[in-house]
């Protein structure tokens, strides 16, 4: 009867909160037996998304599906909270957050971890450990994503200075497709 007690005053503390506090109450970091026992992880080169460097991390917590080896756990209710991504040296170290599954909770198969803080270079990324060859996920560069806006922006002021018609004939250096772009740019 007490155990009856405790689970119906549980169900009634817990019903009202919104979905995200139980995510959190559940969230939990998983070890690197628990990512093997799931079929395994892999990182794929770092992209821009949403203004943002990330990583993009291929991870199935269900354990349907072999990522890097054969899963030997299954895991319907648990789906992905977040990806930790920290920067130690030259190396970068991911960490899956896990929880309860819940309406919005990411289960699909491709993560993304925030590189946002971490500085453009050459990377070897690990699981949890520093160090640990047996957690080597591979080796990544992030970009300086300024750098793409920096030269776009210099092409662009390239390509207006081209138009502008002081001298027809005249092309600096490094405007060598002047000639091309002003043929373009005029109308017939």
């Amino acid at each position: 009867m007490k155990q009856l007690s405790f689970v119906l005053l549980f169900l009634a503390l817990t019903a009202p909160l919104p979905a995200s506090v139980i995510g959190w109450l559940t969230s939990e970091a998983c070890d690197w037996k628990f990512v093997q026992s799931t079929g395994g992880i892999r990182v794929d080169p770092p992209i821009e998304k949403e203004g943002k460097s990330v990583l993009p991390i291929e991870y199935y917590v269900q354990g349907l599906v072999a990522i890097t080896c054969q899963p030997t756990a299954l895991n319907s209710g648990l789906a992905v909270r977040r990806i930790e991504a920290r920067k130690v040296g030259a190396q970068i170290i991911i960490r899956v957050f896990t929880q309860l599954v819940e309406k919005g909770s990411d289960t699909g198969r491709i993560h993304y971890a925030d590189l946002s803080e971490i500085p453009p270079g050459k990377y070897d990324v690990f699981y949890e450990t520093p160090n640990d060859m047996t957690k080597y996920l591979g080796r990544i560069e992030i970009k300086d994503l300024l750098e793409g806006v920096r030269s776009q922006k210099l092409n662009s002021e390239r390509v207006a200075a081209c138009l502008k018609p002081p001298l027809a004939h005249f092309c600096l250096p490094q405007q060598r497709n002047c000639q091309a772009l002003r043929a373009l740019a005029t109308p017939e």
